[in-house]
This record gives structure tokens, sequence and C-alpha cells, in this order.
């Protein structure tokens, strides 16, 4: 009769081998949940910025610091209302501009 090993357990044929859990605890860390409104202000935020300066540059803007607003608009944007307000001005000074003919 021919032996199976499996998860340093052997199993006869015939018989299945128990399956174990992955492991809990110290190697998962989980990072706090965001609260519910300053997650809607960075998804806000992102979207203004992509639709009105483009993906690239919206990306760009976001993560960067900014001297003028005193850190990362993206940080700003999420933290209140008001830091809010200043980034989608900053993202409004950075919409092309059009010009008819």
């Amino acid at each position: 009769m021919e032996t199976i090993i499996a998860r340093e357990r052997t199993v006869e044929p015939g018989q299945q081998a128990a399956r174990t859990k992955p492991k809990q605890g110290a190697a998962k860390y989980r990072m706090p949940k965001m609260p519910a409104e300053d997650a809607a202000r960075q998804g806000r935020i992102t979207l203004l910025a992509w639709n009105a300066i483009g993906r690239d540059a919206a990306l760009v803007f976001l993560n960067t610091r900014s001297e003028a607003l005193g850190g990362r608009p993206l940080d700003i944007a999420t933290a209140s209302n008001a830091g809010f307000a200043l980034v989608e001005q900053a993202i409004a000074a950075q919409r092309p501009t059009t010009t008819s003919a």
C-alpha cells in the first residue's frame, strides 16, 4: 500500500488530508480604516483633478508636495472641507485654457 505525504502528515490512500488554515497574526498588518468623510473627499478630489487636468497630470499634482499649499494636495484635500476647497482652487488654476477663434 502506498503512503502519500501531505502537509507534514501521512495520509493513507482513500483518506483526505486535513486542510490547515493560513497563519493569522503578526505577519499580517492592516491599516486603520479611513473615516467615510475623508474617503469621500479623497475620491471627489481625485476625480475632479482627473477630469480637469488629465490622468497623468492629476497623479503628479495630487502626490507631489506643493509649497503653495504647504503639503501634498491629496492629504490636504482629504483632511478637511477647507483643505478640499484650497486644492480645488489649485486644480482650477491648472486647467488648460481654451480660446475661441
